[in-house]
C-alpha cells in the first residue's frame, strides 16, 4: 500500500523518513535524467513556494504526471513542482525551498504538496557551516574517512543522493552522510555526539542581487572532479570571450568552465571548487575559470572578461598592507580588495583555514622574488579590474607566440599597431602578444611568463612574442606606472593637491579640456596625468575649462596667485598609502589647524608631510599643517570640518587636508539655498530629483563630495546635479544666482577629541586625560576617534532602532558574537555597534548598526530577544576580551564596601576608574549621572544579589568583563527582573 488515496495517513516523525515507489510511465531515459540517484524526488506534504510558478498546468490528474512534467521540462530546469489533488493543478518552478527559503510555506492540512526534483544538479556555490558535538538525525551513507576534509569531500562526491549534510566522528573515523539538511527537517534538533562534527551544507543559486556576475582564471589548471559538456565556439582559434559569455547566458547550469587553450575547445562544468583550490590540478595549456558574484565596488570590473586571476598555494610574502580576520570566504576577500580606498589593493591571499585576507599593494609582478610557495589552504589572489598599466615596454622573445590566446584581432597592419591593440585592450589586461603578418592578425593574451611560467610560450618559427614590462606603483626602483606614466616622478606616485580659489601664474601652459556640462575637475585630473607634458592644470569653474602647466610651482609660493572661481591642481609625486581619489590633499595657502596636534615630524618638504599623514597608523591622519619657515609637519586626527574654531590664519604654513579618510559619524544634509548655485562644481550628473542627487553625492568615490546642487530648470541637454568638494564657508564669491536651483552642503557628526594638550606647570589639568573640565558628557562617549583602545560594552535586552543596520554574514550560526564583533571592527567608523539576535531553532543572527545610542544620545529600547553592543573608547587598560563591560542601565549596585568617587563627567570615565583602581579589584562600577559620582565595588549582582535593585533612569550597573571572577561558596539564583528602558 502506498499514500495514494491516504494521504492524511502521512504523519510528522523526526528521526524517520517515509520512501515511496512511483511509477513513471513512458520515461524510458530516466537514466540520462537521474544518474544513479536513489530517490528522484522529495515530497513535502501541506507545503508550497509561494510566488515562483514559471509554468502552470491544469488537469494534471496524478501527483506522478506532475512529477514527469517537471522532468521533462526544456523551457527552463524544473527545480521543484507543487500538485493540488482537490482541483488538479501542477505548478512548476525553477526555484526551490533552498534558493528561495523565504517564500517556502508550510501548511498542514492543505491538499497541495510540495515536490522538490533530484535530478537536476546541484545548486553550485556551497558552503559548510559547522557544529561539534552533534550528529546528523538521518543517515543515508556510511564512508570511512581518515579526517574531516576527507569526508566533506565524500559528501560533495556522493552520486547516489543529493548530500546536505555529514556528521564526521574523529575518533571512529566514520563520515556519516545524509540528504536531510535544518530546511527539510524543519529545523528539528541534531543528535548529541562527543567528538563528532556536524557540518550541514548551504548552497544557493546566486541572483547576484546589486551586484556583479564575472570569473576568477586559474591559469594552467583543471577541476579534476567535475563532468565536462563541451560548447561549440563560432570563432577559432581566441574563443575565451565568446566561451564566458555562453557560460553567463546558461546561468546555474554553468557554474565553471574550462578552456583548452592546445585545441581551442571550451566545456561547461557541472561544479566549480565550492571554496577549495585542492581540487584543482594543474594542466599545462588548460585554464580554468569559476563563475563568481562580486557586490560593492566592482566599477572596474564591469566589462573585463574575468576580475581576479587565481592561484592555489601561493602567497606574496612579506607585503601584506592590511589584514583581516575572520573573513568568511574567498569571495568576501576580493570584495575587501576591490572595496580598499588606502592603496590601491593589487593582490590578495586568503587562508581558508584560518579565514584571514591579507591585501597588498604589489603583486606577483612587482615583486617577483617574494612570489613563493604557500600551504595548500593559501590561495593567492590578482585584481584584474585596476586600469591596465599604460605606456609599458615590451620585452620580446623571437621564434615564440602566446600558448594562452584568448583573442584575435584581425585588419592589424604591423607590430606597432599590433602593441597599440594590446595597449588600448579593454576585455582584459593584454600582457602579451604576437603580430602574424601574412594574416595581419595580432595574437593577444591574458597570460605572460609571471602568470604562467615558461608555459606562456609555444615555438614558432619566425614571429616574436612581445610580453609587456611594467614597474608598477610600489614596485622596485623608479618608472613608470598607472599613476605615474611620464616618469615624471623620481620616486613615488604621480597624485594631485587641489587649492581652491588660487591659479599658478608664470608657466608655459596650453588648454587641457573644456566642456558643455560643468564639472571637469576628474576628468582634467585624468587627462593631465597621462599627458608627458603636463605637470598641473588650472581649472577655471565659470568657464568650465582646464589649461595644462608645463612647470611645477616655486617653493616659496610666490606664483600662486588668489583668482575666486579657479582651483589649482598642482602635480606631487607621494610614497605614502594612496586610495584612487582624483586629488589625495586639498591645500589651503596660509592656514594652519591650531591647538590639535597629534604628532609633529621636522621634515624636508610639504609632500614629505603629506606622505607621513599617508603612512600615519598609530591615529587616523585626517589633516596636516606645514611650517615653511620652520620646516615643521603637525598631523592631526582633526580637520577644519571637525574643529572649524582651530582653523585659523598662519602666514608661513599650508593646512594640507588628507581625501583619502572619510567623515567620521552620521552625515547629514544642512544650510539648504534655494535659486543659489555652487560655482565650484567638481562633477555633473544627470538626476530626476533633489533625493537622487543627494544620494549621488554620498555615494561619490572619486572625490570627497561635500555639497551638491540640483537643478531643477534647466534643459534636458544639461546635466541637472552638480557635485563639489567644496562648501560655501570660507570660499571667496562661491555663489551665482540660477532660478530653480536648492543648495545643500554634508555635514558629518561632530567628533569630541581631547582638548589640546596644555602648556606644563597647569594648575589642576591632567596632560593625558580625555575629560577635562566641562567636557560635555555625549561627547565623551563618541567611540571616534580613539586615541586609546576601542573595544564595547554589552546591554543585554535592549535595541536601538534609530539608525540602518545591515546583516553581517558569520561563518556559523550560533557562538557568532564574538566574530559579528570582530567584523564590526574592521568597518571602523561605518559600524559603531552590533544587535544580536536569538532565532527560532537555537539559531543566531547579527546586524551591523551605522550609529549607536552613545554617539546620538539617543534611547534603547527593551528587546528581550536581542542584546545589543557598542563600541566605546577606553583608556584605561582593558583584557583581550571581545567586551569590556555589561552595562545594566537604571540598576545600581547598592554595596556596603563600595569606594565613591565624585567629579566624574560620565559613564566612560568611571569605566576608565574602575580598570585604573589599584586599591581594590574593582569587579563593577555604578555611574549616577545627575550627582556625576562613580562607585566602585570589588562585587557584582551575583556576588551580592540582595543589594542590586532598580534606580533612577540616570543610573547605570556596569560590570567590569576584564576582572578575575570572584568565586562563590555556593550556587545562587539569578536575579529575575524585567528591563525598561527610556
Amino acid at each position: 500500500m502506498d499514500s495514494t488515496g491516504h494521504r492524511n495517513s502521512l504523519h510528522d516523525k523526526i528521526g524517520s523518513n517515509y520512501f515511496e515507489k512511483i511509477c513513471l510511465r513512458g520515461v524510458s531515459n530516466l537514466n540520462a535524467m537521474c544518474g544513479d540517484r536513489l530517490w528522484a524526488f522529495e515530497r513535502a506534504v501541506g507545503a508550497f513556494l509561494e510566488g515562483f510558478d514559471d509554468r502552470e498546468e491544469r488537469n494534471v490528474q496524478t501527483k506522478t504526471e506532475c512529477e514527469k512534467l517537471c522532468l521533462f521540462e526544456t523551457s527552463f530546469t524544473c527545480r521543484s513542482a507543487e500538485f493540488d489533488e482537490s482541483i488538479n493543478i501542477c505548478r512548476l518552478s525553477r526555484e526551490d525551498r533552498r534558493s528561495q527559503p523565504a517564500a517556502f510555506r508550510r501548511q498542514p492540512g492543505s491538499t497541495v504538496d510540495y515536490l522538490e526534483n533530484q535530478c537536476v544538479r546541484s545548486l553550485p556555490d556551497c558552503r559548510y557551516n559547522v557544529r561539534e558535538g552533534t550528529a546528523v538525525i538521518s543517515m543515508d551513507e556510511l564512508q570511512f574517512a581518515a579526517s574531516q576534509g576527507e569526508c566533506e569531500a565524500l559528501c560533495d562526491q556522493a552520486r547516489g543522493f543529493t548530500c546536505r549534510a555529514f556528521t564526521y566522528a574523529m575518533e571512529e573515523k566514520r563520515c556519516y552522510l545524509s540528504g536531510d539538511d535544518s530546511i527539510s527537517l524543519s529545523s528539528a534538533p541534531l543528535i548529541a555526539k562527543r567528538d563528532a562534527v556536524y557540518a550541514e551544507k548551504q548552497c544557493s543559486i546566486s541572483q547576484c542581487e546589486d551586484g556583479l556576475f564575472t570569473f576568477e582564471k586559474v591559469t594552467g589548471h583543471f577541476l579534476r572532479s567535475a563532468q565536462q559538456v563541451g560548447l561549440a565556439m563560432a570563432a577559432s582559434p581566441g574563443v575565451t570571450l565568446e566561451c564566458g559569455a555562453r557560460c553567463l547566458e546558461a546561468g546555474s547550469d554553468c557554474p565553471a568552465f574550462t578552456l583548452d587553450y592546445n585545441s581551442m575547445k571550451c566545456f561547461k562544468l557541472d561544479r566549480n571548487t565550492q571554496g577549495r583550490g585542492s581540487e584543482l590540478s594543474a594542466r599545462e595549456g588548460q585554464s580554468y575559470f569559476e563563475k563568481i558574484c562580486l557586490r560593492g565596488n566592482v566599477r572596474g570590473c564591469e566589462g573585463r572578461a574575468w576580475a581576479f586571476d587565481r592561484r592555489p598555494g601561493k602567497e606574496l610574502r612579506g607585503f601584506d598592507d592590511l589584514k583581516l580576520p575572520l573573513v568568511q570566504s574567498r569571495r568576501d576577500c576580493m570584495e575587501e580588495c576591490l572595496a580598499q580606498r588606502r592603496f590601491d589593493c593589487r593582490s590578495a591571499e586568503y587562508d581558508t583555514q584560518t579565514a584571514e585576507c591579507r591585501l597588498s599593494s604589489e603583486d606577483r609582478r612587482s615583486r617577483p622574488s617574494d612570489f613563493v610557495d604557500a600551504p595548500s589552504t593559501v590561495e593567492y589572489l590578482e585584481n584584474q579590474c585596476l586600469p591596465s598599466e599604460s605606456r609599458c615596454n615590451f620585452k620580446s622573445v623571437p621564434n615564440s607566440y602566446p600558448r594562452y590566446l584568448d583573442i584575435v584581432l584581425s585588419l592589424v597592419s604591423d607590430e606597432v599597431d599590433c602593441e597599440r591593440r594590446c595597449y588600448e585592450y579593454s576585455d582584459f589586461i593584454c600582457r602579451s602578444f604576437s603580430y602574424y603578418p601574412s594574416g595581419s592578425q595580432c595574437f593577444i593574451s591574458g597570460d605572460d611568463r609571471g602568470s604562467a611560467g615558461n608555459e606562456a610560450l609555444m615555438s614558432r618559427p619566425g614571429t616574436n612574442y612581445y610580453e609587456r614590462s611594467c614597474l608598477v606603483a610600489g614596485g622596485p626602483g623608479p618608472g613608470t606606472s598607472p599613476s605615474n606614466p611620464q616618469g615624471r616622478c623620481a620616486v613615488g606616485r604621480a597624485e594631485f593637491e587641489k587649492v581652491t580659489g588660487y591659479e599658478l601664474q608664470g608657466q608655459r601652459e596650453y588648454p587641457l579640456l573644456r566642456g558643455h556640462n560643468p564639472g571637469l575637475a576628474v576628468q582634467c585630473a585624468n587627462q593631465c596625468k597621462i599627458d608627458p607634458r603636463c605637470h598641473g592644470f588650472n581649472f577655471n569653474y565659470k568657464l568650465n575649462e582646464c589649461t595644462a602647466l608645463e612647470g611645477d610651482a616655486d617653493p616659496t609660493r610666490i606664483d600662486i596667485r588668489q583668482v575666486p572661481g579657479v582651483a589649482y591642481f598642482e602635480g606631487v609625486c607621494l610614497r605614502g598609502a594612496g586610495c584612487g581619489m582624483a586629488w589625495t590633499f586639498e591645500r589651503h595657502v596660509n592656514r594652519e589647524l591650531r591647538g590639535f596636534t597629534n604628532a609633529h615630524y621636522i621634515t624636508g618638504s610639504k609632500t614629505e608631510c603629506e606622505d607621513r599623514c599617508l603612512d600615519e597608523r598609530s591615529f587616523i591622519c585626517r589633516s596636516a599643517s606645514y611650517s615653511y619657515r620652520r620646516q615643521e609637519c603637525r598631523l592631526s586626527s582633526e580637520d577644519r570640518f571637525t574643529q572649524p574654531q582651530a582653523f585659523e590664519m598662519s602666514m608661513d604654513s599650508d593646512y594640507l587636508e588628507n581625501q583619502c579618510i572619510p567623515p567620521v559619524g552620521r552625515c547629514a544634509y544642512r544650510n539648504f539655498q534655494r535659486d543659489r548655485q555652487l560655482i565650484y562644481t567638481d562633477k555633473s550628473l544627470s538626476a530626476f530629483s533633489d533625493s537622487s542627487c543627494q544620494h549621488a553625492c554620498d555615494v561619490e568615490r572619486e572625490f570627497m563630495c561635500r555639497s551638491y546642487t540640483f537643478l531643477s530648470t534647466v534643459g534636458s541637454n544639461t546635466n541637472q546635479c552638480l557635485l563639489s568638494a567644496s562648501v560655501a564657508a570660507g570660499t571667496e564669491q562661491a555663489f551665482k544666482l540660477q532660478n530653480g536651483a536648492l543648495y545643500a552642503e554634508k555635514q558629518c557628526g561632530s567628533l569630541q577629541p581631547p582638548e589640546p594638550v596644555p602648556p606644563p606647570g597647569r594648575p589642576g589639568s591632567d596632560p593625558g586625560s580625555r575629560y577635562p573640565s566641562g567636557t560635555d558628557q555625549d561627547g565623551v562617549l563618541s567611540p571616534y576617534p580613539c586615541r586609546y583602545t576601542l573595544t564595547y560594552e554589552k546591554i543585554a535586552g535592549a535595541a536601538y532602532g534609530n539608525a540602518q543596520r545591515e546583516p553581517i554574514r558569520t561563518r556559523a550560526d550560533i557562538g557568532i558574537s564574538g566574530e559579528c564583533l570582530i567584523k564590526c571592527g574592521q568597518l571602523r567608523h561605518r559600524c559603531l555597534a552590533v544587535s544580536l539576535e536569538n532565532v527560532r531553532g537555537g539559531r543566531q543572527r547579527c546586524y551591523s548598526i551605522e550609529r549607536s545610542a552613545d554617539s546620538d544620545g539617543g534611547l534603547l529600547t527593551s528587546a528581550p530577544e536581542l542584546a545589543y553592543f557598542q563600541k566605546i573608547c577606553l583608556q584605561g587598560r582593558i583584557c583581550p576580551k571581545a567586551w569590556a563591560f555589561t552595562r545594566v542601565p537604571s540598576y545600581e549596585l547598592n554595596a556596603p564596601n563600595a569606594i565613591e568617587i565624585k567629579n566624574m563627567f560620565g559613564r566612560r570615565q568611571c569605566q576608565d576608574q574602575c580598570l585604573q583602581e589599584s586599591r581594590i579589584v574593582c569587579r563593577s562600577a555604578t555611574y549616577y549621572g545627575r550627582d556625576r559620582v562613580c562607585k566602585l565595588s570589588p562585587d557584582t549582582r551575583r556576588s551580592l544579589p540582595q543589594h542590586f535593585r532598580r534606580a533612577a533612569g540616570d543610573v547605570d550597573y556596569m560590570e567590569n568583563e576584564c576582572a578575575q571572577r570572584k568565586f562563590l561558596k555556593s550556587y545562587l539564583w539569578p536575579v529575575r527582573m524585567k528591563l525598561e528602558y527610556g
